[in-house]
């Protein structure tokens, strides 16, 4: 058995190497299904979600959603109300806070990172309404900002199972 391993991590490192000696070589694709069928055995893809990191990715829907259905009623010429919009905050913040790092990590590399100014974002704009703040209003605004920037320009690399 040890000798069968052997030789197939041999296979894995040979293919591996022929991959990156003949990236642009046409007839490399013949090659590269056997080499990610092997490599796979191996080393199985870790991007495979569970349902448990499914079901808390969909805090971060929920999340965003609550914000989303503000935004909309007030672009549809909603009167705004401090406490409506201070109890949409509260809300998405509450989701934004279940998503844990590692699932997030899953979905993108930079997430987890970018994720912390879109709750904090939430955080201040939720203490500035509560203390009538605009300075905190104006920085929660500008983090959000930030947040949705780099979502628009990253919202293709967020590899999300769909359910």
């Amino acid at each position: 058995m040890k000798k069968i391993l052997n030789i197939l991590a041999v296979i894995v490192v040979a293919c591996f190497l022929f991959k990156f000696t003949t990236a642009f070589d046409p007839m490399t694709r013949a090659y590269e299904t056997s080499y990610n069928a092997i490599k796979n055995l191996f080393f199985p893809d870790k991007k495979e979600w569970t349902e448990w990191e499914k079901s808390n990715i969909e805090n971060f829907f929920k999340s965003r959603q609550t914000i989303q259905h503000e935004i909309d009623l007030l672009n549809k010429g909603a009167d705004f109300s401090v406490s409506r919009h201070s109890l949409a905050l509260n809300n998405a913040l509450r989701y934004a806070l279940l998503v844990r790092e590692d699932v997030l990590f899953k979905a993108n590399s930079e997430l987890p990172q970018q994720y912390e100014t879109y709750k904090k974002s939430l955080q201040i704009s939720l203490e500035g309404y509560l203390e009538s703040d605009n300075n905190k209003i104006m920085l929660g605004d500008q983090l959000f900002d930030q947040w949705i920037d780099w979502f628009n320009d990253n919202r293709h690399e967020i590899k999300i199972p769909q359910n």
